[in-house]
This record gives structure tokens, sequence and C-alpha cells, in this order.
């Protein structure tokens, strides 16, 4: 399981290191004029949501009690994950993760050192604070374009699909048509960008109900036990959470190098849990042997 999370994280740093490029020297800008990251990903939104899944899967190796705490090279990568995160100028993402990791907090308060999450989140805030003040500035201001507060776009685009939901809310549209149909009955192509809807418009109800119940299971399992583990236990929970929130206003699922590392990283988490659990129970039935 290790090697599945080392595997992401000597990835990472390949896609990150061309990140660097095209920030510092290739000069790759948005629509507006602003650094904008694609990397390897060749989407900005990916771009953040890769990293921000990447530093879920970091967090799993520091919680490690093997030697693996003593590769000090998984640091450096770790602040660097971090830094392209801001640098990405990925909002969505950036309040995703900060919602998961202050929920994970909370609800893991009995079972692991909360104050060190929420010194990091501050330093992390403070030293990074001028970028997020002027992205987040960026919501009243008008771009070439369009308004660089792209929410409101996606909250129109949304409008304009539910009828169409609606329509047909049992078997949808089919996998792979909402271009098709957002473009010939909603007036505009463009990304659904909410993976709720997406599947509901493409699949129906019944495909959102059982990706739904995925996601919770997931998530609820390790709430569940996270007592055995309890960093690694926060990380995935953290890895979980942001999946659930990202997905409101991105398409996560039919990414096919995001959605695979958080499968992956769940994965992982489930059966580190599976061994400590069937550890546990061999030391206890020789001790009553």
């Amino acid at each position: 399981m290790h090697r599945i999370l080392y595997a992401i994280l000597i990835s990472a740093t390949v896609v990150m290191l061309y990140g660097y490029y095209q920030y510092f020297i290739s000069g790759v800008n948005d629509l507006d004029g602003r650094k904008r990251i694609a990397s390897l990903l060749g989407q900005y939104n990916a771009y953040g949501e890769y990293l921000a899944i990447a530093i879920c899967g970091t967090i799993i190796l520091f919680s490690s009690k093997s030697k693996l705490k003593k590769r000090y090279f998984i640091y450096p990568i770790f602040i660097s994950l971090l830094i392209s995160l801001f640098l990405s100028l990925n909002r969505g993402s950036w309040i995703a993760i900060f919602l998961s990791l202050l929920l994970g907090a909370f609800l893991f308060r009995k079972h692991i050192n909360v104050k060190w999450v929420v010194c990091g989140i501050i330093i992390i805030s403070i030293a990074f604070s001028g970028l997020i003040i002027s992205r987040f500035s960026e919501l009243s201001e008008s771009g070439k374009f369009h308004s660089k507060n792209t929410f409101f776009g996606r909250m129109e685009h949304w409008g304009n699909a539910l009828p169409l939901i609606i329509a047909r809310p049992l078997r949808g549209y089919g996998t792979g048509t909402s271009y098709l149909v957002m473009g010939e009955y909603g007036n505009k192509i463009m990304a659904m960008h909410n993976d709720y809807l997406l599947l509901f418009l493409e699949s129906g109800v019944i495909a959102l109900l059982f990706y739904l119940t995925f996601l919770l299971r997931n998530l609820l399992y390790f709430i569940r036990y996270r007592s055995n583990i309890p960093e690694l236990n926060f990380a995935v929970f953290t890895c979980c959470t942001y999946l659930l929130i990202i997905s409101v206003v991105q398409n996560i699922l039919n990414n096919v190098t995001v959605f695979p590392m958080y499968l992956c990283i769940v994965a992982s988490g489930i059966k580190l849990n599976m061994l400590y659990i069937e550890n546990r129970d061999s030391r206890r039935i020789h001790l009553k042997s």
C-alpha cells in the first residue's frame, strides 16, 4: 500500500516541476492574463484537484509508524505541493480542502492533535495571504470575455440543466451526452462543473444515488474506524470530504487522472485499516492462548 502512495508522490514531483516551468519560465496565462498552471493535467482546475488529493496521500505517509518517517524527502515534496496548490489559483480546491481539514479536526479531535492542524492552517493562510486575498478580490471584477466570478455562471448553467433533468429523471440522456444536450436544449455548450448534476443528467437518479452511496460509505468507514490509526484515517477522511465538496463545482468523476488517485488513496486507507484490525485481533488471540 505504501508503494502506491509513493508512486503518487513521485509522479506528483514530475507534475509539479513542469508546473513550475509553466509559471516561472514559459509564462502560460489564461484568457484574463493571469498566470495559471495546468501542468501535465491540461486543465487549471484539474491541476488543483490533483495537488489536493496528493496532499492527502502525503499526510498518510506522515502517519506511518514505521521507518518511513525517517525518509525526510517527503517533507520538501509536501511543502512543494502546498506551494503549487496556491500557485494554481484554484479557489474551489482552497475552500474544499480548508473545510475538509476543519471538519476532520472536529470529528477526530479526541484522536489527533488538533492544535497542529489549526496552527498549520493559520501559518499557511498567513504565508499565502496576499495571493489568497488577490484571488478572492477578483470575484467582483470582470475579465475580457466573462465575469471572473465563475460561480454565478455555473449556477446559471445548472439552472438551465434542471428542466432537462426533470424531463428524463430515471435514465437520463446517456453517458457523455451532456455537452450535446446542453448545447441543443440549454443553449450553451459548457462543462457541467457539478458531478452530481452531470450524473443525474446523463445517467438518471438511480446512478446518482448509487454514486452518492459509494462516496458516503467511504467517508463513514474512516469515521467509524478513526480510533484505529487516527492520523491515517484523518487524512483519508479529508480526501473523501474534499471530493464530496469539490464535486459540487467541478467534474472529477470523468477525470482519468484525479478520480483514480482518489480511489487509490481510499483503497490504501481501507487496506491499512484491515491489516491493523487483523494484527490487533491476532495479538488478542495470542494473549488469550
